[in-house]
């Protein structure tokens, strides 16, 4: 005979809730830790890798995000498996290869890439990288692009254009 395990009775060690599970029974992630996004444009230098500045951020539930450095900083309360999502968007440009990267510690964790084999400025265009990274306590985050349009290019402002965000979905 089998039994069934109740919503309630799902716990973690601790006695509290393991999972957040909303009315209709889905699983929710842990948190959505962090959002941030620029609000003012970047000249991004054709043919070499930059470093994205962000000046707001929407979504900060643990204090992770440092906007005068640009980056996130990991605590041990913050340390875990995180879904991690960077979206870039070059204004007005569709140049030849455009390549977002996450960065933790300065070493590459997720990269996106997008080859069009033109170079044009009639458009923008988006890139966005996204996937799942173990983060530890003390590590940091920085976001990065390349593009090689043929010019110095701008990025579109604001959280619909370029972002970068974190959902953490368990601990490690």
């Amino acid at each position: 005979m089998s039994s069934i395990l109740k919503v309630d009775e799902i716990q973690n060690t601790g006695g509290t809730t393991g999972l957040t599970i909303d009315s209709s029974g889905f699983i929710l992630p842990k948190a959505v830790a962090f959002q941030m996004h620029p609000t003012s444009s970047q000249t991004l230098t054709n043919g070499a890798e930059g470093q994205i500045a962000f000046q707001a951020s929407n979504i900060d539930t643990n204090s992770i995000v440092d906007l005068s450095n640009n980056r996130v900083v990991i605590t041990a309360a913050t340390a875990g498996l995180y879904w991690l999502s960077f979206t870039f968007r070059l204004s007005n440009s569709a140049p030849a290869r455009i390549v977002n990267y996450v960065k933790v510690n300065g070493t590459q964790k997720l990269v996106g890439e997008e080859n069009s084999n033109t170079s044009g400025t009639t458009g923008s265009q988006s890139n966005t990288v996204a996937g799942l990274v173990s983060l530890s306590s003390g590590d940091i985050l920085t976001y990065h692009i390349f593009h090689n349009h043929g010019a110095d290019r701008v990025n579109e402002t604001g959280v619909t254009n370029t972002r970068a965000e974190g959902y953490r979905i368990g601990s490690v």
